[in-house]
């Protein structure tokens, strides 16, 4: 894991903290680039069992964690088989299968043949697409969204949320964060990445 973000990332082990009661040391990911939003990603580790206790995100534009997630407390020892009793509720139905692949076929575990699956058809394509441009950390996913309706409420909301915005590239909205940019453009282009604007809209020209 190391060697692959080495190209892109600096990694860093800093002091034992205490995460949960449990002694842990600090793994910083800290992009070589000087112009993606992401300042650092900060993994606090167990000493003991090498278990993410912590994750925390943090960005150029702020000293503290746009994003802080960990455990409170945390309990390694092994759970009593109670944990796992289970005791269906009256009238429902239990189904066994030889391995737990049988839970997770492409028909939610039916027969798509059976008369009574009611599964709707899956979505028509409307010819959404997705390409990234740029390299690691200032990369930009840009999603062609077609003339489909799908995530059409999400669209919406970008719209009510953002700025508009225009340039060489066209015109479009811009919805800043700190971590993440995301820019619709009028021709029907999303354009996502943890770059400034100005990332967005080179992008949007390629």
């Amino acid at each position: 894991f190391l060697s692959a973000v080495d190209p892109t990332t600096r990694v860093l082990v800093r002091d034992t903290v205490t995460i949960a009661g449990r002694p842990a040391y600090e793994l910083v990911l800290a992009p070589r680039s000087g112009t993606t939003l992401v300042a650092d990603v900060v993994v606090a580790v167990d000493s003991e069992t090498g278990v993410p206790l912590r994750v925390q995100v943090l960005s150029r534009d702020s000293g503290t964690p746009a994003i802080d997630v960990g455990f409170s407390s945390v309990d390694f020892s092994v759970p009593s088989a109670e944990s796992f009793a289970f005791t269906p509720p009256p009238g429902s139905t239990v189904t066994e299968v030889d391995s737990p692949a049988g839970l997770f076929l492409p028909s939610g575990g039916r027969d798509s043949n059976d008369e009574n699956n009611t599964e709707a058809p899956p979505a028509e394509d409307h010819g959404a697409s997705t390409r990234v441009v740029g390299e690691g950390w200032d990369s930009v996913a840009i999603i062609d969204l077609g003339s489909g309706t799908e995530g059409k409420s999400g669209i919406d909301m970008v719209k009510r949320l953002g700025t508009r915005v225009q340039g060489s590239w066209g015109a479009g909205t811009l919805v800043s964060t700190t971590l993440v940019n995301v820019l619709l453009t009028d021709d029907n282009r999303l354009l996502i990445g943890s770059v400034p604007e100005a990332g967005l809209e080179a992008a949007a020209t390629r």
